[in-house]
């Protein structure tokens, strides 16, 4: 929808997707059922794993996954 309206780039809508369904996945893969079955655990596991080569995600990556998780729950929130 922000996307539509020109709020937000369409990058940055299709950036919000892909992150949100990377975070969906990885709590699915830890046996996550029900939104209140996410812990903040989960979400920093999620928000700062390793590289392939083993080194910490790039501040870029760890900040996009970060609002990512914090716009997901607001909203979340606000739906009830």
């Amino acid at each position: 929808r922000q996307a539509s309206e020109g709020s937000v780039s369409i990058y940055v809508a299709y950036t919000y997707a892909s992150l949100f369904s990377s975070l969906v996945g990885y709590a699915s893969s830890r046996g996550v059922q029900e939104l209140y079955d996410v812990s903040p655990t989960l979400i920093l596991e999620w928000m700062h794993p390793p590289t392939e080569r083993g080194e910490p995600p790039a501040n870029s990556t760890r900040l996009n996954r970060r609002s990512v998780a914090r716009q997901f729950f607001a909203t979340a929130q606000k739906r009830g």
